[in-house]
């Protein structure tokens, strides 16, 4: 899995959904450290989902795009 936080152009690329928690509610994206300390709030915009399909390495991955402002 690959979660992707951009604004332009990404600005992070996490691999555990532990270090990023979404509030669709709020709006917000929290960032942690992988201590579990928290990094950084951003105010989210939109997201979306697709895949990542390597045919050659018979492999796929789940990639959620988190466009912030």
């Amino acid at each position: 899995m690959k979660i992707i936080i951009k604004r332009e152009e990404p600005i992070r690329l996490y691999h555990h959904p532990r270090d990023v928690t979404v509030r669709p509610k709020s709006k917000k994206v929290d960032t942690f450290n992988s201590d579990g300390s928290p990094l950084e709030t951003f105010d989210l915009i939109d997201k979306e989902v697709s895949w990542d399909e390597d045919h050659e390495r018979d492999l796929m991955e789940l990639i959620l795009t988190l466009n912030v402002k």
